[in-house]
């Protein structure tokens, strides 16, 4: 490990060049060695002068831990970057040149659908121009919209009943997503006087499951929210 992060910076030193390094799913760390792996990283990486570093997860609360509570192991050596969806003319230029480069024809109207139903979800746009794709091949003309987005749940639904699952075990938890699906304002309407909607929200915000959008929440994953919406509601 320590061979490896110093060869960053002497890779770098070498060819006069500065670099930038990625570690995704950086909190999977804790399920290490975290602690003595954590301080290896904080001891070889504010010595380096030549590299910076990207550390990207999934879980906010891990995240926080690891650099932004005042006793986080790098606090005030990271600039927090909270990256939100994918605006939608990026997103249409990205399927004008895929759908060119996959000899299929542009539908304007079935890709913007495509980009709404995705709300900008990087993965799940890719999953989309995929399955556009692939009953374009099957059919061998324009595939019909409604059959592309329900190929899309199917092909997430294992991933989905467990995120559920894993969501509606706790009483709290369940009302808060439903509620926030429902109408972005989980404070809102409760009727349940024994729910803990702060506890709730706090707990999944901290899992990535919701985020705060201005004045209302919203779920990060528009599939799990369509699910929801389908299966739940």
């Amino acid at each position: 490990m320590r061979s490896s992060l110093d060869f960053i910076e002497k890779f770098a030193l070498k060819y006069k060049k500065r670099t930038c390094f990625a570690f995704d799913e950086f909190g999977d760390i804790e399920k290490l060695d975290g602690i003595a792996i954590i301080k290896l990283f904080r001891g070889i990486i504010q010595g380096q002068k030549q590299s910076v570093f990207i550390f990207s997860g999934s879980y906010e609360s891990v995240m926080d831990r690891l650099f932004v509570s005042s006793k986080a192991p790098f606090y005030r050596m990271v600039r927090i970057i909270q990256p939100g969806f994918i605006e939608k003319e990026s997103l249409l230029e990205f399927a004008t040149r895929k759908f060119l480069q996959l000899g299929i024809p542009f539908i304007k109207d079935d890709v913007i659908g495509g980009v709404e139903f995705t709300a900008g979800h990087p993965y799940y746009f890719r999953l989309f121009i995929q399955e556009y794709y692939f009953q374009y091949l099957q059919e061998k003309r324009k595939p019909d919209l409604a059959v592309v987005l329900d190929n899309m749940m199917q092909s997430e639904n294992s991933y989905l009943e467990k995120l559920w699952d894993e969501t509606s075990k706790s009483k709290e938890t369940r009302i808060v997503i439903i509620k926030t699906v429902e109408t972005g304002k989980p404070y809102s309407g409760s009727q349940d006087k024994g729910i803990n909607i702060s506890r709730a929200l706090r707990e999944l915000i901290g899992k990535g499951i919701v985020i705060s959008d201005g004045s209302i929440y919203r779920v990060t994953d528009p599939l799990f929210e369509e699910f929801i919406r389908q299966r739940v509601l």
